[in-house]
């Protein structure tokens, strides 16, 4: 008696996986501490980055930050609890406004401040916004 299969033109519900920016990356990047920054700027980039995150929180549920391990979605295991405790109630957790999206000069400035990876949409909004400036103060000078 033949068995019955799935065919395998189905999606798989891990199929985004296969689209992922670190799949060809050496995996201690993103376990290691001393490689944060090249981990979050793979990340950035990643067109699967927001099917990552969720997967992540999914599996790790209510893991406290001692069980999460990694860098999932441009998200530390720290960042990953906040996350999914602000996700939970519906509250943010963190103090103060929430961080600028990106691409704009004050997700810029933040890139800058923590050291983070600048991404290209973030970099133009900066250099726009510099132009700008230069051209508001040149007006200035000549009147």
């Amino acid at each position: 008696m033949a068995g019955h299969h799935a065919p395998d033109t189905l999606q798989r519900s891990d199929a985004w996986a296969l689209r992922a920016a670190c799949g060809s990356r050496d995996k201690e990047t993103f376990f290691n501490e001393r490689f944060l920054a090249d981990a979050r700027a793979v990340c950035q980039g990643c067109p699967v980055r927001e099917q990552c995150l969720d997967e992540a929180l999914a599996v790790e549920g209510d893991a406290s930050e001692d069980w999460r391990f990694g860098i999932y979605g441009g998200l530390t295991a720290k960042e990953r609890v906040q996350l999914a405790a602000e996700r939970k109630t519906g509250r943010s957790t963190r103090r103060g406004r929430p961080p600028a999206p990106c691409p704009s000069e004050s997700a810029y400035n933040r890139h800058v401040r923590k050291g983070e990876p600048i991404d290209d949409g973030c970099r133009l909004a900066h250099n726009a916004a510099a132009r700008a400036e230069r051209s508001a103060s040149t007006k200035q000078v000549s009147r």
